[in-house]
């Protein structure tokens, strides 16, 4: 469970235990010393009418400090790090759609919970292209050239066939889920994974040039790296290692669909890096699988 402190704006850990009341932390501190920090903040507003026998909660920062708080400067928050994995599966799927598929069900949504009111009502005719003065027509499939000339209306016919259309070369980074890296086993695959992925993706006309920079932060990162809680935070301290690349994240499907949205926000949102996830499983390791990958 997180709280938001007030006092602080960050985000603090609940410990679930009220163990001292606001006297004992005044004698412990010092009653002086504590409101003259309030003064010199311009906070001393915070303390006028709490009854010294107040009960405080302790709640632990990210440095895994103690911190008495008072129950009314906490502000319970909800984030996506916060849910089980059960059901960031379940986000998931909703937040990966494609425009089309999540269109509809938005639509589809939107109309179920209108229709278990009664306050609002929502006529569908007036959303209708038809009876907003469109033409409606249906598109064939369009012809797209690949490699050498040739055309086909399906993508990895012609990819398979001819290649890209014009060849480039693209420089990647991975950053591989050091509970992947851990085990002897899986690192291993996943070594073979990769030599896969840059022969197929040069065979197809694209060339994969490999940073080296994340190397420095093998061993670095503890095993459960992907299933923290402020992972956000600690994503801050190694962006600096994929700048320039496009990531592809390689990790297993549970800590990939747990981390999918902090990745994409700190990394795509905040840091403008291309993101590509792969949730890793032995059987994977395939040329038809590696294929449909990229």
């Amino acid at each position: 469970m997180n709280f938001c402190g007030f006092v602080t704006s960050k985000i603090l850990h609940f410990r679930g235990e009220v163990l001292f009341c606001v006297f004992e932390i005044l004698m412990a501190l010092g009653s002086k010393n504590m409101q003259n920090a309030h003064l010199e903040k311009n906070e001393l507003w915070k303390l006028k009418g709490v009854h010294e026998k107040t009960p405080v909660v302790h709640v632990k920062n990210r440095d895994g400090h103690l911190l008495p708080y008072l129950p009314h400067l906490l502000k319970l928050t909800c984030s996506y790090e916060q849910l089980p994995p059960s059901m960031t599966k379940k986000v998931n799927r909703l937040i990966k759609l494609s425009p089309h598929e999540k269109m509809f069900k938005l639509y589809t949504e939107a109309f179920r919970l209108l229709s278990q009111q009664q306050v609002l009502t929502f006529q569908k005719e007036n959303v209708r292209a038809v009876n907003l003065g469109y033409d409606v027509n249906e598109l064939d499939s369009p012809i797209m050239e690949f490699g050498q000339g040739y055309k086909t209306n399906e993508i990895y016919r012609g990819l398979k066939q001819s290649g890209v259309y014009e060849p480039s070369n693209v420089t990647v980074s991975y950053f591989v889920d050091p509970q992947l890296n851990y085990d002897p086993q899986k690192r291993k695959e996943v070594g073979c994974f990769v030599k896969k992925l840059e022969s197929m993706s040069e065979a197809l006309g694209v060339k994969l040039n490999v940073s080296d920079q994340p190397r420095q932060l093998y061993g670095q990162l503890p095993k459960d790296f992907l299933k923290q809680d402020n992972l956000s935070y600690h994503l801050k301290s190694i962006t600096d290692q994929f700048r320039g690349t496009v990531v592809v994240v390689i990790g297993t499907e549970e800590n990939i669909d747990r981390a999918y949205v902090t990745i994409k926000k700190e990394f795509g949102g905040k840091e403008d890096l291309m993101t590509q996830f792969v949730g890793f499983t032995s059987s994977l390791v395939t040329e038809n699988n590696i294929f449909h990958l990229l």
